[in-house]
């Protein structure tokens, strides 16, 4: 009953620059102060952060490993690699005061990861639902960005992308 792990080669599914747009325009009129992208990867969503915002990335690839990033931000917003999910959420929560992960929905929903949130003092503030980009593998999960927000109680949202 508990999935395998992914392969780290497996990681390598880039968010379309055109859908990292969007997601970051749905969130814009909550985006304040300093964010992070911890997973670069070719900039699709960093590229797209507002440039009054105090923008910061890490890239595993580049040198730059997220999970020693020890500086707090506002935001943090990125597709996360699936086979290091658990530690990025774990340090995400650590850092941040709101995460905004581009994920299979069914990712957020183990009893592990909702008991991390919850301890952290976070909620799920907005499930924003997204269409699978066609260059990624089809594997019948829906995907959403997920926006967790420190000090939230209030209900979760659904929401579509469209």
């Amino acid at each position: 009953m508990v999935p395998g792990a992914n392969e780290a080669a497996a990681d390598r599914v880039f968010t379309p620059r055109d859908l990292a747009g969007r997601i970051v325009r749905r969130f814009d009129r909550h985006l304040q102060g300093s964010i992070l992208d911890p997973a670069r990867g070719e900039g699709a969503f960093f590229d797209h952060f507002p440039a009054h915002l105090d923008r910061h990335w890490c890239e595993l690839d580049e040198g730059r490993d997220f999970l020693a990033w020890t500086r707090e931000v506002d935001w943090i917003m990125t597709n996360p690699p699936f086979s290091r999910l658990r530690d990025f959420l774990s340090h995400s929560l650590q850092v941040s005061r709101n995460v905004v992960f581009l994920m299979p929905l069914s990712h957020l929903t183990t009893s592990h990861r909702i008991a991390k949130i919850r301890s952290a003092g976070f909620g799920v503030r907005v499930i924003l639902l997204v269409p699978r980009p066609a260059s990624w593998p089809n594997s019948g999960f829906q995907f959403a960005a997920i926006w967790l927000q420190k000090g939230w109680s209030g209900p979760a949202r659904f929401e579509d992308l469209g």
